[in-house]
């Protein structure tokens, strides 16, 4: 009975150092990637820390739980171009369905329209910041914090941000078509009336 008790206990240990190392692990990874993916149909953009500094910075102001905060990043609108997203003289009724989509290390998706970033559309600036208060984010928050200013709720602040996508909610599914960011763009470029189905 005795040896029964002793080897349960030491398949208990076991597993509980596999499960401590896999979590050290995954952890290691994304310490060691540390890669910010971007993309818009066909075009992708993958960036590292140095690969974001050299990109022209800006700050905003914004409150988060801890009260006011100067971060400093690049703005989101700066991003899309990188991958050719439509600017905003070019956003008409066919693009105005592209939605950016952003994803963080711990599983969170957020979604904002692709108008929310163009100056046309909005007057504050939403950014992807690596700094708060003139040092670099923390781990747990960084490498990447997207900042909403004029939120009046932090949920779509994203943490630990890991890809900005752009995709298309043009038909019911929201994904058919490979979310046909093409086709919106090129109806764009046709001048094609939208009609909603």
């Amino acid at each position: 009975m005795l040896n029964r008790k002793i080897a349960v206990r030491r398949g208990v240990l076991a597993g509980l150092d596999a499960l401590m190392f896999g979590l050290a692990a995954a952890s290691t990874a994304w310490g060691a990637e540390r890669t910010l993916h971007l993309s818009y149909g066909d075009k992708k953009v993958d960036l590292t820390p140095a690969d974001f500094e050299k990109l022209k910075a800006i700050e905003v102001e914004a409150a988060d739980d801890d009260g006011p905060h100067r971060f400093r990043g690049v703005a989101v609108h700066d991003l899309l171009r990188l991958v050719d997203a439509p600017p905003g003289e070019r956003l008409r009724r066919p693009t105005l369905c592209l939605v950016v989509r952003v994803k963080g290390a711990d599983g969170l998706v957020c979604a904002f329209a692709l108008a929310e970033f163009e100056e046309g559309f909005t007057d504050r600036k939403i950014i992807l910041a690596a700094q708060k208060d003139g040092v670099p984010l923390s781990d747990e928050v960084g490498p990447w914090r997207l900042i909403a200013p004029k939120d009046t709720r932090f949920a779509r602040w994203v943490r630990q941000v890991v890809s900005v996508e752009v995709i298309s909610v043009e038909n019911d599914a929201g994904a058919g078509d490979a979310a046909q960011p093409r086709t919106a763009a090129e109806r764009a470029k046709e001048r094609i009336k939208f009609v909603p189905r």
